[in-house]
């Protein structure tokens, strides 16, 4: 766990580092909430246990920078600590399965492009930097709708679907995938809005 949060830590840092030194671009904090997960079993080998997921909870702080007037790319800093049932092999003599409750903090760093259409829509998709626990690649994909004020304030709401760790950096293609689908609900504020101080 320390190391978890020396790592959230720098990264936090570098990252508000480099969103202050832009000019230009679009910053924003997004929660999740209403979510589903599982663990993925991606090559042909039998486990024992079952794992069944109990859903997650996830806070992320974003930063797109624009490429043209309809795209961005996207990159930020993800947090969630995912919630799993381990349910063991019944054993002879007992009546119902044992079953430990398991958790995962994942930390993860997105890079993606943005396109936005018909002036509130958006799809969003690009690949994971996974950090912790399966550290390795992974790969998102979502869409959602997004409201902007003169000011530069605005919400957004973004269903996605996330798959980590696709190609681990221990290349250990055995080891179980954490899948995670839900609703991102966020804020925003554009930093070259003309109401801004200079």
């Amino acid at each position: 766990m320390k190391k978890i949060r020396v790592a959230v830590l720098v990264l936090s840092v570098m990252f508000c580092g480099l969103v202050f030194a832009q000019s230009k671009g679009t910053v924003g904090f997004s929660f999740s909430a209403i979510n589903k997960n599982a663990m993925v079993n991606t090559a042909n080998k039998y486990y024992e246990n079952t794992t069944v997921g109990r859903g997650f909870m996830s806070f992320e702080a974003n930063y797109w920078h624009p490429i043209t007037d309809w795209l961005e790319l996207e990159t930020g800093l993800n947090y969630s600590r995912q919630r799993f049932d381990e349910i063991l092999p019944l054993v002879d003599g007992e009546a119902e399965p044992q079953i430990n409750k398991k958790d995962e903090n994942l930390l993860n760093i997105p890079i993606g492009v943005k396109a936005e259409f018909l002036k509130y829509g958006f799809v969003n998709s690009g690949i994971l930097v996974d950090v912790t626990h399966e550290a390795g690649i992974g790969s998102y994909f979502g869409g959602g709708v997004s409201f902007v004020s003169p000011v530069g304030f605005g919400v957004f709401v973004n269903p996605y679907v996330k798959m980590h760790s696709i190609l681990p950096v221990d290349f250990n293609f055995t080891s179980r995938k954490v899948l995670e689908m839900g609703i991102k609900i966020g804020v925003s504020y554009k930093l070259s809005n003309p109401y801004r101080k200079r």
